[in-house]
């Protein structure tokens, strides 16, 4: 009996002290920089990490074994280690579990991280540090955070975007100091230059879009913007607890959903669709269906997959105003994932190759675009109103200028052109990606779903 009662004695302790050292932090692991609340928010592309020991070993150094816990069973990670190389598709090799010896003395140590499932509204990833014995050093929940086909959100995924959307928006109505109305002002004022029927088309509202999103992640940094594909029946979109009941020959009244969405100069949200658009508008895109040469791809996908649904909807979204209409950057967060499948299909992902963008260089440019166009269009110009912040430098553009959230410098601003928005996914350099996927294609370019 007693030598019974001393083996629950001695196991009593061991479990007390692994519970001890499974829930004490010994390993401290960081997603990307650390430097912000956006951090722990990832997508496909690689971001590069590390981990360190929080205390000193006698030891030379210590290995430890990386891998990942889905809280719900939505989100998952992978993992690879960080070696010489420049990281892009062609060396990504990821893995479930990774190996990472940790120096003796708290150096870091640096790893790869990326998303292969994405969540569902929530940090739902458990990225943990586990010792030889399997008992846990250290963790960090990260989220795997992409845009996703509108019609498929949860009610979660709506809710969370729509008050985001209304926060940036709602500030008493008043166009001075809402957040979201210089987006409208913005467009209008560049409507007649050469964001439209210009190769600027897709890079100029690709940054919209991402100054839009990054400003809806400062509200909330679980939300993305999502994409409404209009080849597709999207009865859901259009509900009044989404983007509101839009119906032809029927005044557009919202619902809980938009909220009466007021504009401060226009009124109330104004649709009038020729044809109903929750089923559908368009015939579906086809990558292949479009011209390898981007010269010819950028008027393709403008004027008879993009114009075309802007006549349709009607109201403000046929009007150089459309982004007063939420909708507006779900539709144009569609044309955008139609032009990353066309890249990953022709792999056009370069600012040097006159296939990928056809104006290439500074003003007057070259290629088959050189001359054409005004300076700001050109695959090395700065873009405005983000990078023209000297009204003198502007060319033409309106003399005011918009600074995107994450770029704090003037010379960070310059960097934000044509060029720049073309590897949005880091596939030739995983530095270079902008912070945002889509969820039906991969780092590598592969259809998902």
């Amino acid at each position: 009996m007693r030598i019974l009662l001393g083996l629950i004695f001695w196991c009593v302790l061991i479990s007390i002290a692994a519970v001890g050292r499974s829930t004490a932090q010994s390993v401290e692991i960081q997603i990307g920089d650390g430097a912000h609340d956006s951090s722990p928010y990832i997508c496909w592309t690689p971001v590069l990490s590390r981990a360190r020991l929080l205390s000193k070993s006698s030891t030379a150094q210590q290995h430890l074994t990386l891998s990942a816990v889905s809280t719900d069973s939505s989100g998952n990670v992978a993992f690879q280690l960080n070696g010489a190389e420049v990281l892009d598709k062609k060396s990504y090799s990821p893995s479930s579990t990774l190996s990472l010896p940790l120096p003796s003395n708290g150096a870091w140590a640096s790893f790869w991280i990326m998303g292969t499932k994405a969540s569902t509204g929530a940090k739902d990833v458990r990225v943990i540090a586990l010792d030889d014995l399997g008992l846990e050093l250290g963790s960090v929940d990260v989220m795997v955070r992409v845009r996703k086909n509108a019609e498929s959100l949860t009610r979660f995924e709506v809710q969370i975007f729509l008050d985001a959307l209304k926060k940036l928006h709602d500030i008493q109505n008043s166009a001075a100091s809402s957040d979201y109305e210089p987006f409208v002002r913005i467009h209008e004022a560049a409507n007649q230059l050469e964001i439209h029927r210009s190769p600027l088309f897709l890079p100029w509202h690709r940054a919209l879009l991402l100054d839009l999103e990054r400003r809806l992640q400062q509200v909330d940094p679980r939300v993305t913007i999502p994409y409404w594909r209009f080849d597709e029946p999207a009865d859901h979109v259009f509900s009044d607890d989404f983007m509101g009941a839009t119906v032809p020959g029927v005044p557009f009244v919202s619902g809980p959903g938009l909220g009466d969405w007021i504009d401060p100069q226009m009124g109330r949200l104004i649709r009038d669709p020729a044809v109903a658009p929750s089923q559908g508008v368009l015939d579906p895109a086809v990558p292949a269906n479009f011209h390898r040469a981007f010269v010819i791809f950028h008027s393709q996908i403008e004027s008879s997959f993009h114009s075309g649904v802007h006549r349709n909807l009607g109201g403000w979204l046929a009007t150089a105003d459309s982004p007063a209409d939420p909708l507006f950057f779900l539709l144009h967060a569609n044309v955008d994932r139609v032009w990353a499948h066309w890249q990953a299909t022709y792999s056009r992902f370069s600012g040097n190759d006159e296939d990928a963008y056809s104006a290439l260089g500074k003003y007057p440019g070259t290629g088959p675009d050189a001359g054409i166009y005004r300076k700001g269009t050109y695959a090395d110009d700065p873009m405005w109103p983000w990078g023209y912040p000297d009204p003198a430098e502007a060319s033409g553009w309106p003399s005011t200028s918009h600074q995107m959230p994450g770029i704090s410098s003037k010379s960070e601003a310059a960097s934000l052109t044509p060029a720049r928005m073309l590897d949005y996914l880091g596939s030739e350099q995983a530095s270079s990606a902008l912070g945002y996927c889509y969820d039906d294609i991969d780092y590598l370019g592969r259809p998902l779903k």
